[in-house]
């Protein structure tokens, strides 16, 4: 299966109501030591802490509408 750019778009829609919209920041010298602006995304501030929960989420919002 190809992963397509409405296939994220279609994942963001169906979890958007649960999952906390966490902002980026660009940490100075890790940028400066890779040579190139980095941004990072807080998804430690998820009630799990954890970026898999947007995974997980709509992973199980598929299989319910399946079943």
């Amino acid at each position: 299966m190809t992963l397509t750019v409405k296939d994220i778009q279609d994942a963001a829609t169906r979890i958007a109501q649960a999952i906390i919209d966490t902002r980026f920041e660009q940490p100075q010298t890790l940028s400066a030591m890779a040579g190139t602006d980095l941004y990072l995304k807080f998804e430690n501030f998820q009630l799990n802490a954890s970026f898999k929960a947007r995974g997980a989420l709509n992973k199980l919002l598929l299989l319910k509408k399946q079943g």
